[in-house]
């Protein structure tokens, strides 16, 4: 039964892939529905761009699991660091910390070379990362993630305050993200 599942799904991921070649040439850039008459090959969509936009997620029609993104605390500055450098979603956030001292993680929708910690006031993502020295943290899963059109830029300070820039201690906190890279234009949910 295995063999035979096996079989028919490799037979059907050919024959799409070899009607995708067959189509490339005439891929279609619609913003209304095509109707079909039955048994029509249909020509598989296209970007803005007249390229074909087809992807292994789309011919298996699955979901491709998120890129993980770790970052661990180097105490210096207020942590900047780029999560993702241009449009993703963010499924999930995993964050300890071993410090005592309570940490915040706040993220901007932009790049980090056009974001300045301590001068972001309307973030779009701040969250207190409990402190001890036994270890603390929390622990977010967005079901249908939280979605970044410019980039994902986070950083860590130990102030309360959007405006605070005390540095957190280096080792103390590790951070764990689950993010989906999207392509540049796309909108959310296309993501």
């Amino acid at each position: 039964m295995k063999r035979l599942l096996i079989g028919v799904l490799f037979a059907l991921i050919c024959s799409t892939i070899v009607m995708t070649a067959e189509a490339q040439a005439e891929c279609r850039v619609t913003t209304t529905p095509t109707t079909y008459p039955a048994g029509t090959v249909i020509p598989p969509p296209c970007d803005g761009s007249g390229n074909q936009d087809v992807t292994l997620g789309t011919l298996l029609n699955v979901e491709i699991p998120a890129t993980p993104v770790f970052w661990i605390s180097t105490g210096t500055s207020t942590d900047e660091h780029a999560v993702c450098t241009g449009p993703c979603r963010v499924e999930s956030i995993l964050a300890g910390n071993t410090s005592a001292v309570a940490a915040f993680l706040t993220c901007e929708n932009d790049t980090a070379g056009n974001t300045v910690p301590g001068s972001e006031t309307s973030t779009e993502f701040s969250m207190v990362i409990p402190g001890a020295t036994t270890g603390a943290g929390f622990s977010s899963v967005f079901p249908v993630g939280k979605y970044f059109s410019t980039a994902l830029t986070c950083w860590l300070v130990t102030d309360e305050a959007l405006t605070g820039i005390t540095a957190v201690v280096a080792n103390k906190i590790r951070l764990n993200y689950d993010v989906k890279l999207c392509a540049v234009g796309a909108v959310y949910p296309q993501c």
